[in-house]
């Protein structure tokens, strides 16, 4: 279901999440998914302000982010083989 919510609406972060929430079963694991999913593809600035704004602990996901984004930028394919 995250994947389908993804596939319906590939270039709109907040109605893919809308699709996701609506499910019967489990919708917060497939909101969870399916937003991630957006979010990877789209990237964070396609995520709306108003959602991002309630965020708990926005400031470690941020700095958690920005420390990945430095690991993946050092790895070589080599070390990775």
């Amino acid at each position: 279901m995250a994947l389908y919510s993804f596939l319906k609406f590939p270039d709109d972060f907040e109605r893919t999440v809308l699709i996701a929430t609506n499910i019967d079963e489990d919708y917060d694991s497939v909101t969870s998914i399916a937003g991630a999913i957006s979010g990877a593809y789209l990237g964070v600035k396609t995520i709306p302000e108003k959602l991002k704004q309630p965020l708990e602990n926005k400031n470690m996901i941020i700095a958690v982010a920005n420390d990945l984004y430095e690991v993946k930028g050092n790895i070589r394919l080599k070390h990775c083989l």
